[in-house]
């Protein structure tokens, strides 16, 4: 696992950002999460693959307790958690875990939204559809510092320019590294545009994990560190 540190300006801040965990025992990533010290845990999706009381589901609350246990947790939904239903997300909250769903809260100088994924995995396919954004003109009002956990990096295209940080997944890092372009991305499919790194206001990781069968070559999984200040101005 590769650690990423970013530098922005803004208020005082110290996150990290676990995405696409999809559920895998997370011991390492806990561990580093304390070392860091962080304010706030950001999740933008996938941390896991299945509803909460499935018996495929291994991990994902004991995950969560942990992390709430170190700071403050913002989740929201990625395509694998459409699956989620009401009980399910009450499960969740009621660990002390914010989870945002086309919705935002106020967290000190910071406005934290989290967007819906709407590409849903199904049982036999993938349906895409145009993600909800109607929600984001209110977000983008309200007075503050805007953090958007959006885990699709390719809905980059309809997010309000006003919001000062997107924070992504899904990508996967391009699961091949090659002459420093990723080879595939769900959403993007062959040599696509967002791979991982940083994109103007978006910040996007490689994730966590591997979910397919083939190995990531030159992409190691990755936890992001970001620390947002004035003196980075």
């Amino acid at each position: 696992m590769k650690l990423t540190k970013y530098n922005l300006n803004g208020p005082n801040l110290r996150t990290v950002v676990v995405a696409d965990l999809h559920d895998r025992e997370a011991s390492n990533v806990i561990e580093k999460i304390k070392e860091l010290k962080p304010d706030v845990i950001f999740i933008p999706g996938d941390l896991t693959s299945h509803k909460i009381d499935s018996k495929k589901n291994h991990n994902t609350l004991d995950t969560l307790r942990k992390l709430v246990s170190i700071s403050p947790v913002f989740y929201s939904r990625g395509n694998h958690e459409w699956v989620f239903d009401e009980n399910d997300i009450k499960a969740i909250r009621s660990l002390g875990v914010t989870f945002l769903d086309n919705e935002f809260v106020h967290f000190g100088e910071f406005v934290i939204g989290g967007q819906k994924s709407a590409q849903r995995c199904g049982i036999h396919h993938i349906k895409d559809d145009i993600p909800e954004i109607q929600w984001l003109n209110d977000y983008v009002n309200e007075e503050g510092y805007h953090i958007l956990l959006n885990h699709h990096p390719e809905y980059i295209s309809n997010v309000p320019s006003k919001v000062e940080l997107v924070l992504s997944g899904h990508a996967h890092g391009g699961q091949w590294i090659i002459f420093n372009h990723g080879i595939f991305a769900p959403g993007q499919g062959l040599f696509p545009k967002y791979t991982k790194g940083q994109y103007g206001n978006m910040i996007l990781s490689a994730g966590l994990t591997n979910t397919v069968m083939l190995p990531r070559i030159g992409n190691p999984t990755e936890l992001i560190y970001i620390e947002i200040g004035e003196e980075n101005g």
